[in-house]
Order: structure tokens, then C-alpha cells, then sequence
């Protein structure tokens, strides 16, 4: 049986992560309530949502425009749902090693039983592993 709300972390590294998939599944899964049908007295949500990074506050996306990490990951000890969305990096390519605390907090999430998805290209594509 499933418990909710299921607390769902949309992942945000500064001026890399893209900003149309985190505010679009911010606000799909916020709003998400709005139209399911539920019994008449029910109060529990489907989704706490929350954007979540290296650091809390207001940085760039990968195009400049604004995105708000209310949580620095290394506030966020649990969670059901982590999500990461479509990142540019510089050349393209995905540097292994370059963001160590946040591969080590996706790991313990995933090791804690979240389930660990991607929105667009959020996944890292390549022969080896890269993280």
C-alpha cells in the first residue's frame, strides 16, 4: 500500500540544470491534486514537492533564467522520488567527478529505496558510467 504524500526532490545543479523541466513538474505534480478525485473530506496530497540542490537559493538555469532551490541536499535525508531534469553542459559532455556530493547524496537516496528518474535528458548517456 502505497503512503502519501510522497515527497518528491527535483534535483537542480545551478546554471546547468534546464528550467522548463523543473518548473513544468514542479507545478504538474503540485497541482496534481487539483484534479484527482478523491473522497470528499480527504486532506492528504499525492505530492510534497520541493526543488532541491547543492545549495538553497535563487541561481541561474542553464539559460539564464531563474530557478529557486528551496533545500540543499545536504538538508534532504529522505525522500520517495528523486527527478533530474535535461542538463548543458560545457562541451556537452558530462565531467565525472565534477558534482561528488550530489552523486553521493543520489546514491544514499536510491540506497534508502527512492526511486531515482529522469525528466528529458536528465540521464547521463555513455559507454562507461560516467558518475
Amino acid at each position: 500500500m502505497s503512503v502519501y504524500p510522497r515527497r518528491v526532490s527535483l534535483l537542480a545543479l545551478p546554471a546547468e540544470s534546464t528550467g522548463t523541466p523543473i518548473h513544468g513538474l514542479y507545478e504538474t505534480l503540485v497541482l496534481a491534486d487539483a484534479v484527482v478525485a478523491r473522497p470528499e473530506n480527504s486532506v492528504t496530497r499525492l505530492f510534497e514537492v520541493e526543488i532541491v540542490g547543492p545549495q538553497r537559493g535563487i541561481f541561474p538555469s542553464a539559460c539564464g533564467l531563474p530557478l529557486e532551490v528551496h533545500r540543499a541536499i545536504s538538508e534532504v535525508d529522505d525522500t520517495d522520488i528523486v527527478i533530474t531534469a535535461s542538463m548543458l553542459f560545457e562541451n556537452q559532455a558530462w565531467v565525472t567527478g565534477k558534482h561528488p556530493e550530489t552523486v553521493a547524496w543520489l546514491r544514499r537516496m536510491h540506497t534508502q529505496g527512492a526511486d531515482l528518474c529522469s525528466a528529458c535528458a536528465g540521464a547521463c548517456c555513455s559507454p562507461k558510467p560516467a558518475c
